[in-house]
């Protein structure tokens, strides 16, 4: 069971982001309830390392859903290759994006 399944409980909205708008594809919620303004996830292109983006982001949830309850970050990333060759740049995207 993801994540995604697991969070969607009677009580529970989904709101799926990513940096990439494809990515963030709407995904099925069987168990929201009818009450909620959609059976699906709102999915929300969302970039954790800018600010602007992080209040678009729950702007849209709050107009969606009308409140946040609780909310999961779940992004992060990791540069694959030996410490000693990752670069400063690289270093930084991935405090940036673990760490927010």
């Amino acid at each position: 069971m993801d994540l995604a399944s697991t969070w969607a409980a009677p009580w529970h909205a989904l709101e799926p982001t990513s940096s990439s708008p494809a990515a963030a594809s709407p995904i099925s919620n069987p168990f929201a309830p009818k009450s909620l303004h959609s059976a699906a996830a709102l999915p929300v292109e969302l970039d954790v390392r800018d600010y602007d983006s992080i209040q678009r982001a729950v702007a849209s949830a709050v107009k969606h859903y009308e409140k946040i309850d609780i909310l999961i970050n779940n992004a992060g990333l990791n540069v694959r290759k030996p410490a000693l060759e990752i670069t400063w740049e690289e270093w930084n995207l991935v405090l940036d994006t673990n760490l927010r």
